[in-house]
């Protein structure tokens, strides 16, 4: 009896004091909410727990960045191989100019985030909660408002120039669709209404493009 409680009690202190590692999936199993890559090698992607990863060999191998607030991040985008934003849950708009090493926060607006949407050389749009889009002429530098009109979330962003853009969204009277702007979002109009949510928009060129989600 003196030997099986030695070796019990020996076990209990071992587990007490290991040093536990995540092993599988590796590097990490957060779940992850986006993912964009600049190249055929370069990607990020981002997710729960204020996870950033990025690899440079094609997603054969990630590596763990470090993130300055703790937040769902919902999406990611990058200018180039230095300049990226990545926005979430909490508000806050990151942004890094060295490819991921650092990121900082250069905005928190009053809603959670949803998308990002990236036109060279410096303009970018974010899309959220409560209808919100705020836009930066001058690469994350100032930000601004624009009316939206609506005050529900706003899911899928994508632009296809500095005039022409679309998102989609719930509306608060409980529709759904498609929002438009031709003139860099200083006006938004309704182009198409939908009973499901849609949540995601891409367009190939200013004609074609194709939303998904729900029903």
């Amino acid at each position: 009896m003196k030997k099986l409680l030695t070796i019990t009690l020996s076990l209990i202190l071992s587990c007490s004091f290991a040093q536990w590692e995540w092993q599988n999936p590796l590097p990490q199993g957060n779940t992850l909410n986006d993912v964009y890559f600049i190249n055929d090698y370069i990607g990020y992607a981002v997710g729960e727990y204020s996870t950033i990863l990025k690899t440079i060999d094609g997603g054969e191998n990630w590596i763990i960045l470090s993130c300055p607030v703790n937040t769902t991040l919902r999406a990611v985008k990058f200018l180039n191989t230095q300049i990226g934003f990545a926005v979430g849950l909490s508000g806050d708009i990151l942004k890094t100019t060295d490819g991921g090493d650092i990121w900082n926060v250069v905005y928190t607006a009053s809603a959670g985030l949803l998308n990002v949407s990236i036109i060279a050389p410096e303009k970018v749009w974010v899309a959220g909660g409560d209808g919100i889009i705020l836009y930066s002429g001058d690469c994350g530098n100032t930000w601004q408002n624009q009316s939206s009109g609506m005050d529900s979330w706003l899911h899928g962003m994508w632009f296809t120039d500095e005039n022409n853009g679309w998102i989609t969204g719930g509306w608060h009277n409980g529709g759904k669709g498609i929002l438009h702007t031709q003139n860099g979002g200083v006006d938004w109009d309704i182009i198409y209404n939908h009973t499901g949510g849609l949540t995601d928009i891409c367009f190939v060129d200013q004609y074609n493009g194709w939303a998904v989600g729900n029903d």
